[in-house]
């Protein structure tokens, strides 16, 4: 899956350098750091008025569950997104939790 996603990374941060017109920015680091050789660590973000929506096997939404009580696995839905910060003259990608399945 990092291989996937630093590809999408490449693309989205070429489609930003393009579109903005910009040189001599600072490339942020990547949402996702390396563990060990084996295990990764990923920060997700979302917009408060898009919190990611809960939903079980079926898709019907989860409301009020205690997730921590779950002895569950979950699946996570997500979009990588480039952007640009113009105070920072910065550009990097989030990934964008679009909501999680409990199984």
């Amino acid at each position: 899956m990092i291989v996937q996603l630093e590809e999408s990374r490449r693309e989205e941060l070429f489609f930003l350098k393009r579109r903005e017109n910009i040189n001599g920015v600072t490339v942020l680091p990547a949402p996702w750091e390396m563990v060990n050789a084996t295990s990764y660590r990923a920060i997700f973000s979302w917009e408060k008025a898009k919190e990611p929506e809960i939903i079980d096997t079926d898709y019907r939404p989860l409301i009020d569950q205690n997730l921590k009580m779950l002895n569950a696995m979950a699946k996570l839905i997500f979009v990588q997104k480039g952007f640009f910060n113009n105070n920072q003259k910065a550009i990097g990608t989030r990934l964008l939790l679009k909501g999680i399945q409990i199984t």
